[in-house]
């Protein structure tokens, strides 16, 4: 439920020092983390981190109530409206410790007015509202029983002719039908590579061979992912979320927030038999100008791109990017199998794969 604030002399009093808190912390990209160990006890950072952002919560809800107010009006900049919103919706809807195990990543967009690269307060507002209420509607569309958001990233898609545009990744927590995110893929799992999002995947041999079209490889490596994810205990929420991006259809075709890594690289240098599309990536690809091409992975296959999956999750992502990903945790990973058809045919696999910065809360997050 939101609160009302109804517009008084001690309002404005409120406004005035709200402001001044909001504009002395600017996005932070590797800054603030937890510093209370393995102690479920809020650390003084944590703490006044959570003071700003509740005067960020504190300030829309007063503009919300009062929208003639003239604080309405002032300019935001956009790269701390976007965390500030991103920070508000993980800290009060957000929970980094739930342990359902059945992930669901979805994306919206939402436009906003902007001029000379700041957002009027009055506009950050709107936005907010929207994002909560795009966040609500997907919550509601998840059909379990059980269900929460674990993180919400919001960031600057583009700009075009004053309007900015903010795409939302939103990742709820489900409960899972199949309790088997800690066994290995067996004998009979043997799945097509991907096109799952189309309904065309789905077990490709064996026994179950044209059943569970709605998933194939790349979904169930991912459920695995996710559901193996060490969750912290207690009243936990992400901030200044980073997005680390994986392509099977080159070793070196690596990008975090966007910035290509060229030294980085998922050859398998263990590989016997280079280029054969047997385990010649970290991630599934499969070229028809090579021998072996294939789309459906045997079990071997799908617990060998599991393993090379969390290596990456895990140990070479903080290889790659040591200071951009210091004092981040992982937050999720989505797998998607897709194929480049023209006079030859590629299947692969790519991942996108979340890392944010966690902190305790004071308070459980509300329902949302």
């Amino acid at each position: 439920m939101k609160h009302k604030y109804f517009f008084t002399y001690l309002g404005l009093a409120i406004v005035i020092v709200t402001s001044m808190i909001i504009y002395s912390c600017q996005k932070e990209k590797t800054g603030i983390t937890t510093t209370s160990g393995n102690s479920n006890e809020q650390s003084l950072k944590d703490a006044q981190l959570e003071k700003r952002i509740i005067a960020f919560r504190n300030k829309l809800d007063l503009i919300r109530e009062n929208p003639t107010l003239k604080e309405g009006n002032e300019p935001m900049e956009i790269d701390s409206a976007v965390w500030y919103i991103e920070a508000a919706t993980n800290l009060t809807y957000g929970d980094a410790s739930t342990t359902l195990d059945e992930y669901i990543i979805d994306s919206s967009f939402i436009d906003v007015l902007y001029s000379d690269g700041k957002i009027q307060w009055l506009d950050v507002q709107v936005a907010y509202d929207q994002i909560i209420d795009s966040l609500s509607n997907q919550f509601n569309s998840i059909s379990a029983n059980e269900k929460q958001l674990i993180a919400a990233d919001i960031s600057l898609e583009k700009t075009t002719r004053g309007t900015a545009t903010f795409k939302v990744t939103s990742v709820f927590g489900s409960e899972s039908a199949v309790n088997s995110v800690y066994s290995p893929f067996g004998e009979y799992d043997y799945w097509t590579w991907g096109m799952a999002w189309v309904n065309n995947g789905g077990y490709c041999d064996g026994p179950y061979a044209g059943t569970h079209t709605d998933s194939d490889a790349a979904e169930e490596i991912e459920y695995k992912i996710n559901g193996r994810k060490p969750v912290p205990v207690g009243n936990y929420y992400y901030t200044d979320i980073s997005h680390l991006e994986v392509y099977g259809d080159d070793q070196n075709s690596i990008k975090l927030d966007g910035v290509q890594c060229d030294s980085c690289s998922i050859l398998n240098i263990n590989d016997s038999i280079p280029y054969d599309n047997m385990y010649d990536l970290y991630l599934f690809r499969s070229y028809s100008e090579y021998p072996n091409h294939h789309g459906c992975l045997n079990p071997d296959e799908m617990n060998f791109y599991l393993d090379k999956m969390e290596d990456i999750v895990y140990t070479y992502a903080y290889q790659w990017f040591p200071n951009e990903l210091q004092n981040k945790s992982f937050v999720s990973i989505d797998i998607t199998g897709d194929a480049i058809l023209n006079y030859t045919s590629l299947y692969l696999h790519w991942a996108t794969i979340d890392y944010g910065i966690v902190h305790i809360s004071s308070n459980p997050p509300k329902n949302l």
